[in-house]
């Protein structure tokens, strides 16, 4: 019972948090505010850096988790 107290608490605590983060961003920057926070609070360089390592980033989860994914489902036999 204490772990699904502890799973209710915490899921709404990261709720609260994000819904507030973004009231917060939406009460400066309205309908312009992006999609990344990333977006406002640098120069262009850093935002391109930052763009570079999203892809990257991206790429690499796609490459390690698919063929896992892939082999865990693949290698599953169901019990008759």
């Amino acid at each position: 019972m204490d772990f699904w107290k502890a799973t209710i608490l915490a899921q709404t605590f990261i709720t609260v948090v994000y819904i507030l983060f973004g009231v917060f961003v939406y009460a400066y920057y309205g309908q312009y505010a992006t999609s990344t926070i990333t977006q406002l609070v640098m120069t262009i360089a850093w935002q391109y850096a930052s763009n570079a390592l999203a892809l990257i980033t991206g790429y690499l989860a796609i490459c390690t988790c698919n063929p896992l994914s892939l082999a865990l489902g693949l290698n599953h036999k169901p019990q008759k």
